[in-house]
């Protein structure tokens, strides 16, 4: 049996998620926005915690093949660990409730500031990073919802 090193490279996906997590955390640390930081790195915690305990996953064989298709597209976050079927969607919502309330705050600063000011426009701009980690986050819970009620239902 071929016991070589286990590659790990997270999926599309959650590679892209990150990247927009970055660029949101170094605007929110341009525009001194500290809860926008402190909710930034909540969610790069998050991020870690499951690309750290997917690699060991990965490393002491405990994931499937049958998650190879949701780990290459989407990412680690969709791989349910310890064979908590449920994990993936908890993630899932709980990312999109972390990122949600600094895009909501800052949009709102950022619409009370007036869309043609230039604070309003930077406002807006540090807004993006947060809301495309909520929206896909909340499709991803959404798309995660509906597979495991199908499977429920398939099981039923």
């Amino acid at each position: 049996m071929n016991r070589g090193r286990a590659r790990f490279a997270p999926g599309m996906l959650d590679a892209g998620r990150v990247v927009f997590l970055l660029v949101a955390l170094w605007l929110a640390w341009r525009q001194r926005f500290y809860l926008g930081i402190v909710f930034g790195l909540l969610l790069a915690t998050g991020f870690a915690t499951v690309f750290a305990a997917t690699y060991v996953a990965l490393v002491d064989r405990t994931i499937s093949g049958e998650y190879a298709i949701g780990l290459l597209y989407v990412g680690p976050t969709t791989v349910p660990l310890a064979g908590l079927a449920w994990l993936p969607l908890a993630e899932h919502l709980a990312l999109t409730f972390v990122s949600a309330f600094p895009a909501f705050v800052a949009l709102r600063r950022g619409l009370r500031q007036g869309a043609l000011s230039e604070d309003g426009r930077r406002w807006a701009r540090m807004t993006d990073g947060f809301l495309v980690l909520f929206c896909t986050s909340a499709i991803l819970a959404i798309c995660v919802a509906w597979a495991s009620f199908m499977l429920w239902r398939e099981q039923g």
